[in-house]
């Protein structure tokens, strides 16, 4: 019984050494961010030459932004991945609506 106290002190000295400390390194590069956001900017501008723009696509290409700026890259890469998408569907939606007609019963 007078072993099990240090031991035990002992693995939990030894798990707490191994837990790493602070934030883990983000997983892209400034580089990779930069090019999402311009690949989003290009998405955007497309849908809204078509005539349809959603309503975020330029909030999450702006949060983008500011997170690359503040080194925040994986949030970075998030909202710009999101605007991107937004930006193609809604350009995908104009072209599908663009022929669209009324219905009449």
């Amino acid at each position: 019984m007078k072993y099990v106290l240090p031991l035990l002190a002992a693995i939990l000295l030894a798990a707490c050494a191994t837990t790493p400390s602070g934030p883990p390194p983000p997983k892209f590069t400034l580089q990779q961010v930069t090019e999402a956001i311009q690949l989003a900017q290009a998405a955007i501008k497309k849908s809204s030459a078509a005539g349809n723009e959603w309503r975020d696509a330029s909030k999450l290409l702006g949060q983008a932004k500011m997170a690359a700026e503040n080194g925040e890259y994986d949030d970075a890469m998030r909202y710009a991945e999101l605007a991107r998408q937004q930006g193609e569907l809604a350009y995908q939606q104009a072209q599908d609506q663009k022929l669209a007609k009324p219905w009449l019963f």
